[in-house]
Order: C-alpha cells, then structure tokens, then sequence
C-alpha cells in the first residue's frame, strides 16, 4: 500500500513541548519550544531549565554530571523520543538553557 502520512504543525509543536519538557523535568510552562522543517528531517529548538539535583541531596549532587554533559543528554533524549513519535528524523535539537530545574519536594500534610 502506498501514500503518507501528513502531520500537522500544531501537533509536531504539542508533542515537541511535551517531550521536551519531560526530557527537562520541568513544567510545560518553563519550557519553549520551536519547531522547523527541512527536507532532510525535522529541526527542533528548545529553551529551558537544565535538570539538577535537589541542593539538599549531598549524594546526588556528588553523583551529578555537568551542565554541559546534562544537556547533551537532554539533546539526545528529545531526538530519540520525537524521531520515534513522529516517525520522521529529527537532524537536530538545539537547547538553549535559561536556568535549573531542582526536583519539587511535595509537602506532607
């Protein structure tokens, strides 16, 4: 059977964000995001809080990696992710990191 599948734009951006912002452990409303196409694939652009460890937590903050090495993981988890939502190549992901993202401790009551 031959055709193709077209995705709209609005949904390519919704599961951008949503990727996006998991891949951060942000809230959606911390993350931006902006998506373009080629004919090689898709480009997505992203602006956002690095994940870190909470600054209580001595151990994970021992066991943390750098910010540069946390945003290649970042980058190569929203490329993976979204190339096998969309079913389309994601050439490449830019992220652009405007602050951190600590875990949010809940309150017990």
């Amino acid at each position: 059977m031959r055709g193709r599948i077209v995705v709209r734009d609005a949904v390519v951006q919704k599961v951008a964000e949503h990727v996006a912002a998991t891949a951060v452990h942000a809230p959606p409303r911390r993350v931006r995001v902006s998506v373009g196409g080629s004919p090689d694939g898709v480009i997505v652009n992203i602006t956002a809080p690095v994940p870190v460890p909470a600054l209580d937590d001595t151990e994970a903050i021992a066991a943390a990696t750098s910010v540069l090495d946390a945003a290649a993981s970042v980058q190569r988890d929203v490329q993976q992710r979204l190339s096998s939502a969309l079913g389309q190549d994601v050439i490449r992901v830019n992220l652009t990191v405007n602050g951190a993202s600590a875990p949010q401790r809940r309150r017990v009551r």
